[in-house]
C-alpha cells in the first residue's frame, strides 16, 4: 500500500472560502494518524496543476463567475481534469467547485457559462437561495453538512447521487439524491463536508489508495470525538426537520 499520498488543492487562492480548508485538513490528519504521508499541493489561478502523480485533486467553494482569470484557468485546465477523471482519478468538488466541474451554468441573468464537463451534470441558478443544515445517507451512514446555494444540481443518467437525502434540499427540489458519484469522482453543494463525516473522508481516501493496490484497508482510528460530534449534529438537523415538517403540517 502506498506510504504517501499527493493531494493537489486546484485554485486554493479563488476557491477556498467557507471553510474550504477544512476538507483538506480532515483528509490529510486521516492519512497522518495512520502512519501514512501526506504531501498538499496548492495551484493557485493561472498556474497549471501536475496531475500525472495526483491521488486527490481537490476543488473548493468561491465565487467563480466574478473571476475572470480562473474561468480563463478552466478553459485551458478542462482538458486535464477530463484526462484525470477518464483514467480514475480522484476528486473532491464542493459547492461552486462542483459547479464549475459541470458541463455548464446557466447564471440568475440567463448567461451560460461553460464547465469543465468532468462531470455528467449541469447547474441551474434559480431566484430562491436554500441555506440551512443538510442531511443525507451515505452508504450505511449518514453525512451532514451546510447548504448554501441558489445553484440546482441536474444530474445525467452516467452519474448517481452522492447519497439519498433525508433533511435539506440537497441537488434541486423534488430530487432526492444528494450531490454525485461518478466513477472516483465525488462532489456536493455542502460546507464542511468531511470534518465530521469520518466515513465519507476514509471512503475518499480508500478510493486513492485502491487505485495502486485494489485491496488496500484504512486501519481503524479512535474516531470518539469525531462520532460524537457527528451524533450531536445529525440528532439536531432531525430535530430541526420534524419541527419543520409539524410547523408546515407535512
Amino acid at each position: 500500500m502506498k506510504k504517501n499520498l499527493k493531494i493537489v488543492w486546484l485554485w486554493n487562492d479563488a476557491m477556498n472560502r467557507n471553510g474550504s480548508q477544512g476538507n483538506i485538513l480532515a483528509l490529510s490528519r486521516r492519512l497522518e494518524w495512520r502512519g501514512i504521508g501526506c504531501e498538499i499541493v496548492t495551484v493557485p489561478v493561472g498556474t497549471e496543476p501536475e496531475l500525472s502523480d495526483c491521488d486527490i485533486l481537490y476543488l473548493g467553494a468561491g465565487l467563480p463567475y466574478e473571476n475572470a482569470p480562473l474561468l480563463s484557468a478552466l478553459n485551458t485546465t478542462a482538458p486535464k481534469i477530463r484526462e484525470y477523471i477518464g483514467r480514475g482519478g480522484v476528486m473532491l468538488a464542493v459547492c461552486e467547485g462542483l459547479e464549475l466541474m459541470g458541463r455548464s451554468i446557466t447564471l440568475p441573468d440567463g448567461r451560460i457559462l461553460p464547465g469543465a464537463a468532468a462531470a455528467p451534470l449541469k447547474t441551474v441558478y434559480g431566484e430562491k437561495r436554500v441555506a440551512g443544515n443538510l442531511l443525507f445517507e451515505f452508504g450505511k451512514t449518514t453525512v451532514a453538512a451546510f447548504e448554501n446555494h441558489a445553484g440546482c444540481i441536474e444530474l445525467e443518467e452516467a452519474a448517481e447521487g452522492l447519497g439519498k437525502l433525508l433533511a435539506g434540499q440537497g441537488n434541486k427540489a423534488g430530487d432526492e439524491r444528494v450531490g454525485v458519484r461518478y466513477r472516483n469522482f465525488f462532489g456536493a453543494h455542502a460546507y464542511s463536508l468531511l470534518p465530521c463525516n469520518v466515513a465519507l473522508c476514509d471512503a475518499i481516501l480508500l478510493a486513492a489508495l485502491r487505485r495502486e493496490d485494489e485491496k488496500a484497508v484504512l486501519t481503524d482510528l479512535n474516531d470518539s470525538f469525531e462520532t460524537l460530534a457527528h451524533e450531536l449534529t445529525v440528532s439536531k438537523i432531525r430535530q430541526e426537520s420534524n419541527h419543520e415538517r409539524k410547523s408546515t403540517g407535512n
